[in-house]
């Protein structure tokens, strides 16, 4: 007996070990996956971890406003109709977005002619927030952005301070039909990668991207957006406004959080109920049973857990990313880091699904955007897999130890009145 009653501690003590392993990489993973550092975007995009800053805000509406007037500085009523629709054209090729270009674009709200970020006397009838929402308008092609509170799922044209050297949205509007290569690729808010400075394909469903980067990074860089905005704000001001945007980000992310952690934690509970039920005192009392069933909970929200990264984040992202590393052409496009062209590029497949181990200089090596997101979502899989079935092994160790408990205890109150009658 005494041998079965060992087999069953070490069975308990073991099971418990790898549900704490378990437990601390669903906690670790569930942390960090929703939080990848910006600067790892970057890096895969443009080739340099640096981000966005008031410095490359600056450049960047400076440059847009300089087409901008181009395009709009004749539209008065003593140009001739050919050179108003000469004007009009520019302003519908500088608006990729599907709204008229009076809308969205470089040429959005075409009434406000001479808009600056750094001088407010040329607009002083617009408020702040309308401000926020006419250059969300002129850049908001650019930058992937709708609507003034629509910051958080913002391209890494936004984020990101510099280029890729690829020609595929360096310029805040579409260069002209025949336009030479280099004029063309001047990086409005920083600079062009280097020969030095490899890049990877990225997908296009930015929104999904920048759901999995840290808020606080997300912060810091609409922080310098709003400087840019808005020179005479107080720091109290754009401290506030970070707090707002942070804060947002945050309660965005705080259902699916919910979600992934308290599997865990329930199973860390089962866990300490299960300890404390080795006691033969314990072993049939309701604390046996209350392991039992957290036990149990633990591993339904454990099997829920999983269910938001499989079908509805991480694994919908990865799966938008190929291994292409051993494939030639034609499955892999641009093999070489080159297009037609002659222009550099990140390799893709033939079905131009990004390639996450091959970048621009053809070399192999892992986007280190997707193996931060891959090394996260597979640490809580894998310790979600881990406390499942470490859970399972304490429940049947319980029963079977509640169980032997219990036979004793019913073992022992009839052989007592024997004992007494034996006696007399």
């Amino acid at each position: 007996m005494a041998t079965i009653s060992f087999l069953r501690l070490a069975g308990i003590l073991f099971a418990s070990l790898f549900v704490l392993i378990g437990i601390s990489l669903q906690l670790i993973s569930a942390g960090n996956l929703y939080g990848v550092p910006l600067s790892d975007m970057c890096k895969a995009y443009s080739g340099s971890p640096d981000y966005s800053d008031k410095e490359s805000f600056d450049k960047l509406i400076d440059a847009v406003l300089v087409t901008r007037k181009q395009c709009l500085g004749g539209l008065s009523t003593n140009i001739t109709m050919a050179e108003r629709a000469e004007r009009v054209e520019c302003c519908e090729k500088h608006s990729p977005g599907p709204s008229i270009w009076q809308l969205s674009g470089i040429c959005a709200k075409p009434w406000l002619l001479e808009i600056s970020q750094k001088n407010n006397s040329d607009i002083t009838d617009l408020t702040p927030m309308e401000k926020m929402e006419l250059f969300t308008s002129v850049l908001g092609d650019f930058i992937g952005v709708q609507s003034a509170d629509g910051y958080m799922d913002a391209n890494p044209e936004f984020w990101c301070k510099n280029c890729p050297d690829d020609q595929r949205k360096n310029c805040p509007f579409d260069p002209a039909p025949g336009s030479a290569r280099e004029k063309v690729c001047d990086c409005p808010s920083g600079r062009v990668s280097t020969a030095s400075e490899p890049f990877w394909s990225m997908v296009t469903d930015h929104g999904l991207t920048a759901d999995f980067v840290r808020c606080d990074d997300k912060a810091v860089v609409y922080q310098e957006w709003v400087k840019a905005l808005f020179p005479d704000f107080t720091e109290k001001d754009i401290a506030s406004m970070r707090y707002i945007f942070e804060n947002k980000c945050l309660a965005s992310k705080s259902p699916l959080g919910y979600i992934l952690s308290v599997g865990p934690m329930l199973a860390l509970l089962a866990t300490m109920f299960s300890i404390v039920s080795l006691p033969a005192y314990c072993a049939n009392s309701p604390m046996s049973a209350i392991s039992f069933n957290t036990a149990m909970l633990a591993i339904a929200l454990s099997i829920i857990g999983v269910w938001p990264l499989e079908f509805s984040g991480a694994s919908d992202l990865l799966a938008r990313y190929a291994v292409c590393e051993g494939r030639g052409a034609p499955a892999v496009l641009y093999e070489s880091g080159q297009t037609a062209e002659g222009f550099t590029a990140g390799p893709t497949l033939y079905n131009h699904i990004p390639c996450e181990d091959l970048n621009s200089k053809g070399e192999v090596g892992m986007n280190p955007f997707v193996s931060a997101l891959n090394t996260y979502h597979a640490g809580y899989v894998t310790g979600c897999t881990l406390s499942i079935l470490s859970l399972l092994m304490l429940l049947a160790v319980i029963s079977k130890h509640a169980e032997v408990v219990f036979e004793q205890k019913l073992a022992s109150d009839h052989n007592r009145p024997s004992e007494g009658n034996d006696s007399l």
